[in-house]
């Protein structure tokens, strides 16, 4: 777990927030046995103290939703002092005159609402910076599908979009609100997805909204596999861009135009 990352329960049990109980479960095991974290395997008393209440809370539903419902309130907070000290620059990307209209004709498609937090927004006027207005996800899509013809034409547009091997940290949230985003390490990147690697377990066909040094995304868990070479718990995950915003056009990942 990262250091800026606040000591909830979640991280603690180093599962999602919107983890199942299988999977929490699972993880209590892994940490009080298989990383004998128990006291009787030779774990810190108080670390094993820390984690048998985390279990406690999340796999008991009552107190689970209760604790919950304590971060987002938290979380709330947060957002509303962070508004405060920094421009709104989301809320003035979007039109509202789109908004009403599609409100008052109940007509939508995926393209008029975020594809994280689901907040509608016009899909007019999309460019490839806008961005949320409530959670700040890019909202600009990634077209998943390569052209055949023109990777056929152009081998270098082919070799273009192959995977580039990186090693920087990302922060990603996996639902909106969350008080502060997960951590992993970038492994590789390219116009249609990522690797990461990370100490949370997630579930396959989540939705992430991913923060990196090359820019924004909404993305899909395409797999999560656990590494069997690491003496700690981290996963390795997989993911497909849904939505793209890069940082900087040109110069740091790959540049769309001539």
């Amino acid at each position: 777990m990262s250091q800026n990352q606040p000591r909830t329960y979640y991280n603690i049990l180093h599962v999602l927030p919107n983890a199942p109980d299988e999977i929490i479960r699972s993880s209590y095991k892994t940490l009080m046995q298989a990383m004998k974290k128990h006291p009787d395997l030779g774990g810190d008393h108080s670390e094993a103290s820390l984690i048998n209440q985390a279990y406690a809370t999340l796999s008991n539903p009552e107190k689970r939703s209760q604790y919950d419902l304590k971060l987002q309130n938290e979380a709330h907070i947060d957002r509303k002092i962070a508004r405060k000290k920094a421009p709104d620059r989301a809320r003035s990307q979007v039109n509202p005159a789109a908004e009403i209209s599609l409100y008052a004709t109940a007509i939508f498609t995926k393209e008029d609402i975020c594809p994280f937090c689901k907040a509608l927004h016009g899909r007019h006027g999309i460019e490839p910076d806008s961005i949320c207005r409530d959670c700040e996800a890019p909202l600009f899509r990634v077209q998943q599908k390569t052209d055949d013809a023109i990777a056929q034409a152009n081998p270098d547009w082919q070799r273009a979009i192959e995977r580039i091997p990186s090693d920087k940290t990302i922060s990603f949230c996996s639902q909106w609100p969350q008080p502060l985003p997960h951590t992993g390490r970038l492994m590789d990147i390219s116009l249609s997805g990522m690797r990461f690697a990370t100490d949370t377990a997630i579930v396959k066909n989540q939705l992430l909204k991913i923060s990196s040094h090359l820019g924004n995304s909404v993305a899909k868990v395409v797999y999560c596999e656990k590494d069997i070479n690491e003496s700690r718990p981290r996963w390795l995950v997989g993911v497909e861009f849904l939505t793209l915003q890069f940082q900087r056009s040109r110069g740091a990942f790959i540049s769309t135009k001539a």
